[in-house]
């Protein structure tokens, strides 16, 4: 089986894989299993314990140089040998069951920048590129996490969502609004001027963890203020979130509705932002200041200069702080610690905190946001 990572195709073979697993459950079980051969170049596992590591080769896509590496591939063994939790040990007949595998990745993002909604909204990149952003984030296990799927159906309570979804002419113009924001015409900037952080339309890639995640949103600071999003969580996996607080989006064209593509259900919906530290020690700070000291540019100075070492599964103590603040499909709380487990799944090395709507921490966070104060 083949799958492509960026620019670059990894031939994996399932023989090679599949006798992987096998040597490392088998290793971590006692048992002798015995070398087995396979038609890739992929070389013969290392078996350590409970874990085995695969240094499998990447072939070169056309226009990618010849020396394109190797992938490091790690399988880790759930046997009933390796569970240490004492739940665990107490029951035989879930120890000796089949374990499900978490898949953790690839990461996928893409960028959509609008130039249209940039106008309308006045919004700059760090770069002077006047456009709106869009993100896309394709991420894995949702399904072990919500396993009910797009249970959350729109807010019938809510008098926005009820105009909204009750009229087609409105359904269509956001439903326009969204193909306009995240369109894809499979077209790639010149990778020779753009990258994580200084993205364009059309950029893509894959987040190792946490500390990618931070980079790519640059600490979630835009022009020397700091930022927050809004985001909807897709059945397909898919994460879509832009700033929260663009004029473009207010009144009954419902940020999350545009996000969501004016889908009747969604997974989860609300609202997140980025801290450089602790919830509870921001909580402390915030608390005690006044709105002026929160919103100088000396505060997302401050988020920047704490991007320094930040990258792939290394993110520092940064926070990723979300709630369920979506008045067109309010989410209940309740499944808070999902979405929670979720994001630490797919953003290892990151602190997650889950905040219900209503949360006194929240009215904090937003004070050193003024852009949000708009939509």
């Amino acid at each position: 089986m083949d799958d492509h990572i960026g620019s670059v195709k990894l031939p994996l073979d399932s023989a090679c894989v599949t006798a992987a697993v096998a040597r490392s459950v088998g290793a971590a079980e006692g048992a002798t299993v015995p070398h087995v051969a396979s038609s890739s170049s992929c070389e013969q596992p290392d078996i350590d314990g409970c874990r085995c590591r695969l240094r499998l080769p990447i072939q070169a896509a056309p226009g990618v140089p010849a020396a394109a590496g190797h992938l490091l591939l790690e399988l880790r063994c759930r046997a009933a040998c390796c569970e240490s939790s004492p739940s665990s040990s107490s029951s035989s007949s879930s120890s000796s069951s089949p374990r499900v595998m978490l898949h953790r990745g690839p990461v996928r993002y893409r960028i959509s920048m609008s130039a249209l909604a940039g106008a309308l909204t006045g919004h700059n990149q760090d770069d002077g590129l006047l456009a709106f952003a869009a993100y896309k984030v394709n991420l894995a296990g949702l399904s072990l996490f919500f396993q009910t799927g797009a249970s959350v159906h729109w807010n019938t309570n809510y008098d926005k969502a009820r105009l909204l979804f009750n009229s087609v002419a409105a359904v269509q113009t956001v439903r326009m609004q969204h193909s306009l924001l995240y369109k894809d015409d499979g077209q790639q900037p010149d990778r020779s001027h753009t990258s994580i952080m200084t993205p364009r339309d059309g950029s893509r890639g894959v987040l190792r963890g946490g500390g990618d995640l931070v980079v790519l949103l640059r600490g979630g600071v835009r022009a020397q203020q700091r930022r927050y999003y809004t985001y909807v969580l897709m059945d397909d996996g898919s994460w879509r979130f832009s700033e929260t607080g663009a004029a473009f989006f207010s009144d009954i064209m419902s940020k999350h509705a545009m996000h969501a593509g004016c889908a009747e259900k969604v997974v989860y919906a609300g609202e997140f932002c980025l801290l450089p530290g602790d919830l509870d020690a921001s909580w402390s700070v915030y608390q005690g200041a006044s709105l002026a000291a929160l919103v100088t540019e000396a505060d997302a100075a401050a988020s920047t200069s704490a991007l320094a070492g930040v990258g792939g599964a290394e993110a520092g103590n940064w926070t990723l702080v979300a709630d369920n603040n979506s008045g067109t499909y309010a989410p209940p709380a309740a499944l808070l610690p999902a979405l929670a487990a979720l994001l630490r799944h797919n953003f290892p090395g990151l602190r997650v905190e889950v905040l219900e709507r209503n949360d006194a921490r929240l009215v904090a966070l937003r004070s050193r946001v003024p852009s949000r104060g708009a939509g």
